[in-house]
């Protein structure tokens, strides 16, 4: 039996399947497989238990609800079943904008057969119901697809670029990693970005140690680089405020004794930049 697209937004954990299809065969199967359309969305790891020990599955079709949006009914039943990292949780962030975006597409391409069948003078079909079953696209959504589903399993848009980016050009064994928790985000994003598939999956082979070793040096000359050029920007941003504050000094000491505390602060603020313009220069 296939699994629906929605389903593999969390990784497919066949580890611990033993252990499964041993309690499966001891009680049975007590929490039942849920379908959509003749596919699994939920419960693929009972499905794969049951067939590995002959066992007869029970299924259950989901509600209109779960229907409309089964991304999201996915991930309210994983995400709180499971001990995820920040890196983790972006990686299923990264799914669930990719199966959007697909089902987005679908809408488009009914929408543009919809509009093949009308014309002039014909009724054109209702947008309540697609050609392929979708629910319509509603007036409220909106908004960067990443931080949508970034905030839904509480990751930042950026990190969700990032799993993107590990998902698209990373090898599966570095993709994997990330998925099991054995390798940062950041770390995998460096090695897909500067690595073939084949060296990456070296480097996951090798051990998270040696991985994490390599990323750390390729991303220094970068933080490096990106420092280099703004260097110039701040430090004169921080001699228009010595500048500024050296002003406010002589003025203070000209005026009334009552100035001299905050002549004596803005003398130490003073210092302060100093100090922060000459670490720039070293």
């Amino acid at each position: 039996m296939e699994f629906h697209e929605a389903a593999n937004i969390f990784p497919l954990d066949e580890e611990h399947l033993d252990e499964l299809a041993k309690d499966i065969k001891e009680h049975g199967l007590r929490v039942p497989i849920e379908t959509l359309d003749g596919l699994i969305l939920d419960g693929r790891r009972r499905w794969m238990a049951c067939q590995k020990i002959g066992v007869e599955p029970m299924f259950r079709s989901v509600d209109a609800n779960a229907a409309k949006d089964p991304a999201t009914y996915v991930l309210s039943l994983n995400l709180h079943r499971r001990q995820l990292d920040a890196s983790q949780r972006a990686m299923v962030a990264a799914r669930v904008r990719g199966y959007h975006e697909g089902e987005a597409k679908k809408r488009q391409a009914a929408a543009g057969e919809r509009g093949k069948e009308g014309g002039r003078g014909k009724k054109k079909p209702s947008a309540s119901v697609d050609a392929e079953g979708l629910p319509p696209r509603k007036a409220g959504d909106r908004g960067r697809a990443s931080t949508c589903a970034g905030r839904a399993v509480d990751v930042s848009a950026a990190s969700v670029d990032r799993a993107r980016n590990v998902i698209m050009h990373g090898s599966e064994e570095l993709v994997a990693a990330v998925d099991k928790g054995d390798l940062s985000l950041v770390c995998a994003e460096t090695l897909a970005k500067k690595f073939p598939k084949t060296r990456q999956t070296e480097l996951v082979a090798e051990g998270k140690k040696k991985a994490t070793a390599v990323a750390r040096r390729l991303r220094v000359p970068q933080r490096q680089s990106k420092r280099s050029t703004k260097t110039p920007e701040i430090i004169a941003g921080l001699l228009r405020d010595i500048r500024t504050l050296m002003s406010r000094v002589q003025e203070s000491t000209i005026g009334l004794a009552a100035q001299r505390e905050r002549a004596l602060a803005d003398l130490r603020l003073c210092r302060m930049r100093v100090q922060e313009a000459c670490s720039f220069l070293v």
